[in-house]
């Protein structure tokens, strides 16, 4: 019989850290999340900006990555001692109705 409640008991307490563990994850997550939206700025808000994306509005956004390698294991890519140098530019439009968007991949010289 104290087999059985202490396994249950067991049970128990894996079911309930593992629930305490699944919400704080996810609140992490969710603030992590809002802590990157928070990052997004509107340059101009004028014809096709961004704009807070508002409805009505068609979308711009320049999408520029870096060959900078910075930590720990990479040190055998990209420039040595480089500030970085863009070599993805993609300029995407997203239309005023939602109902396609257009992407313009632009080489890197």
């Amino acid at each position: 019989m104290k087999k059985k409640a202490r396994g249950k008991k067991v049970l128990m307490w894996t079911g309930g850290g593992l629930a305490f563990v699944l919400v704080a994850v996810s609140a992490a997550g969710y603030l992590y999340i809002k802590h990157l939206n928070d990052n997004i700025t509107a340059v101009s808000d004028d014809g096709a900006s961004t704009g807070g994306f508002s409805k009505g509005k068609a979308i711009n956004l320049l999408v520029i990555g870096t060959d900078k390698r910075t930590g720990a294991g990479n040190e055998g890519y990209g420039d040595a001692g480089s500030v970085g140098h863009a070599d993805t530019t993609i300029l995407l439009h997203v239309s005023k109705d939602r109902s396609n968007a257009t992407a313009l991949s632009i080489p890197a010289t």
